[in-house]
Parts: C-alpha cells; structure tokens; sequence
C-alpha cells in the first residue's frame, strides 16, 4: 500500500487494471445519517417518568373497582355450584339405580364444575390485569365468607322448607351476596392509595373482627 492509501496491484495481470478510487468521501452515503435517540420527542426528567410510571399503575389499580360485582360473584361460585350439586344428586338421584343415566349426569357436573372453575380463574386474572395481587384478596375473601357461613345459615333459616335442594339455594343466594358485599369493601381497601400495605391487613383483621361480632348476635337469646 502507497502514501496515498492504494493497495498495491496484485500480480494477476488480469486484475491491474482494475480501477482504484482516489475519493471514498462518497462512501459514507451508505450508511444511514445518525441520529439523536430522542429526536423528535420530549426528554422526561427521572422524576417525571416515575410520576408518570405511578399514575399508570394507579389507573390501572382504581380501575379494578368497577369489577367488584363480577369477582364477588365468579369467586365463589366453583364451591357454591358443587354445594348446589351435591344437594340435588342426594335429595333426587339415586346414584346406583341410575343405570346408563349415571355417566351423562356425570360429564354434565364435570361441565358445569369446570365451567365453574373457568369462571374462577377469569375473576382472579382481573388482579391481575389491573395490577393487582390477588392471592391475599382471595384470602381476604373466602376468610370473610367461612366466618360468615353459619350466620348465613341461620338468617335464612325462616324461609327453609326442609327441601335440601331449596335450602341450599337459598344459602347460596346468601353466600353470593355476602361475597359481593365483602368483594365491594376489599376492593375499595385495596386500590387506595392512601393506605399503605400494613394498615390494609388491620382493616381486613377489623371486618374479620366485625363479621366475628355479628355472627355471635345469633347466639344470644333475646
């Protein structure tokens, strides 16, 4: 190679004559022109993008309460269905005299249990999407409704007939709407920003202590 930067002829006679480019200035062109990464956009400070971070997440947390019917409603129902179930095969099906009707009966309450349980899963993937963490809501939840079952039970009792399959409709209705009465309140705890993680768990601990207090008002004789 010379002082002027041409490689030097190969030894092939062929290939000497090949014509060498004095400018390469023109080489550049093919690559593309560079440019600012924020070009054309506005540079957010960090306090600005974690602002604007948070109040995403805070939508996406608030907008949890409108789903509040729909959880109260999807999260129980695998249990309520298979109490509801249970109820009716005892009271009007006898299982071995069934015959060739035993196994259509068994994949329909196969059906309706999964379908229960598509259901469930729905409901808690709404946590989910709103960003939310579902597993002590759940928690929250089926502790709430345990403590209450008895109470339910015996508020209700006024309108059973003794039929096993209208009692435990009708406990269900209770059930239901107790899950969506506490699903409003949990909800409405959980998406506040004003309560920090700890005071949260102390308001769930009162209602437990609340539900505790009024199931005990049917224990005492008046």
């Amino acid at each position: 190679m010379d002082r002027k930067h041409h490689i030097d002829a190969p030894s092939n006679e062929s290939l000497r004559t090949i014509e060498q480019i004095d400018d390469r200035s023109g080489l550049t062109t093919i690559y593309p022109r560079a440019k600012k990464e924020w070009e054309g956009s506005e540079i957010l400070s960090r306090e600005e993008r974690e602002k604007k971070l948070n109040d995403e997440k805070l939508r996406l947390s608030m907008s949890l309460r409108k789903w509040f019917l729909t959880i109260g409603v999807l999260i129980p129902l695998p249990l309520v269905v298979i109490a509801i179930v249970v109820a009716v095969s005892a009271e009007h099906f006898d299982l071995p005299k069934l015959g060739f009707l035993l196994l259509p009966l068994m994949i329909i309450t196969g059906a309706i249990i999964y379908a229960s349980y598509r259901a469930f899963r729905y409901a808690y993937s709404l946590f989910y999407k709103h960003g939310s963490w579902g597993l002590t809501f759940l928690i929250a939840l089926f502790g709430l409704l345990g403590l209450s079952l008895h109470a339910i039970f015996l508020f209700t009792a006024p309108i059973h007939n003794g039929s096993l399959t209208n009692d435990s409709l009708i406990v269900s209705g209770g059930v239901l709407l107790a899950s969506i009465m506490y699903s409003g309140l949990l909800v409405l705890i959980w998406t506040s920003p004003r309560l920090s993680s700890k005071t949260k768990i102390i308001l769930v601990g009162v209602m437990m202590v609340a539900v505790l207090a009024g199931t005990s008002l049917f224990y005492v004789p008046w």
